[in-house]
């Protein structure tokens, strides 16, 4: 709950009227974020059955589940990244092989399998974890072919 006692700060919190309900920061209502106009007032509602003093429903539950999906989501490109700059900062050659074979693929089992196994239950496709694990493993193949 936010308190909006006038239109500075309507225009502040970027403030669409009252009831206005948001979901991690995100209004529930379809293209919303092309509204431009703040405003210290009520708002309406507009629907397939005209105009409301709530948002619909379907809107809600759509952008809960929308909020949950993101809290799900790893930035892929993060992740590979900084396994890059983990295998870059330990050498094959240095006679711990072993321990950079249990680290690299704990790391794909404990964070990159489950995320890709959780994507293709949701009807995602999982390419792109996938795709983490074949680079990384590219990468340490050439470590091992050409040692620093």
């Amino acid at each position: 709950m936010i308190d909006i006692p006038d239109q500075q700060a309507a225009e502040q919190a970027r403030f669409l009227g009252s009831p206005t309900i948001r979901v991690d920061g995100r209004d529930v209502e379809p293209d919303a974020d092309g509204y431009a106009e703040y405003i210290c007032s009520c708002r309406i509602y507009q629907d397939q059955h005209g105009p409301r003093g709530l948002p619909e429903e379907a809107w809600v539950h759509e952008a809960l589940q929308d909020a949950e999906d993101r809290r799900h989501a790893v930035d892929l490109a993060a992740v590979d990244a900084e396994a890059t700059a983990l295998s870059d900062q330990v050498s094959a050659a240095e006679g711990i092989g072993s321990k950079l074979n249990r680290l690299l693929f704990d790391f794909f089992e404990v964070e990159v399998l489950p995320q890709a196994a959780r994507a293709a239950e949701l009807g995602i496709d999982p390419t792109p974890w996938l795709d983490v694990i074949a680079n990384m493993l590219r990468r340490y193949a050439n470590k091992l072919e050409r040692p620093d």
